[in-house]
């Protein structure tokens, strides 16, 4: 008889610790699942900020040619 309970006692030990494991297994596969998304959005924000880095520069390269062109203006207007 001690035998029969101590066969359920470590079967219901078994199934405890086989539940433990698939929790931490889902667990695991929600923490790689968020990682994964996290990564992605990162990805996007750098690639983001690249396309906006190469814009200012663009924006600022036409900035300097505006304002070298109105000092030139400047220049004629007052050589006349």
């Amino acid at each position: 008889m001690w035998f029969v309970v101590s066969v359920c006692v470590l079967q219901n030990s078994k199934f405890r610790l086989l539940q433990r494991v698939d929790d931490m297994k889902s667990q695991m596969n929600w923490d790689q699942q968020a990682l994964q998304a996290w990564l992605e959005e990162s990805a996007r924000k750098d690639e983001d900020a690249m396309i906006i880095e190469k814009y200012s520069r663009q924006d600022e390269l036409k900035i300097k040619v505006v304002v070298l062109k109105l000092s030139h203006f400047v220049v004629v207007c007052y050589q006349r």
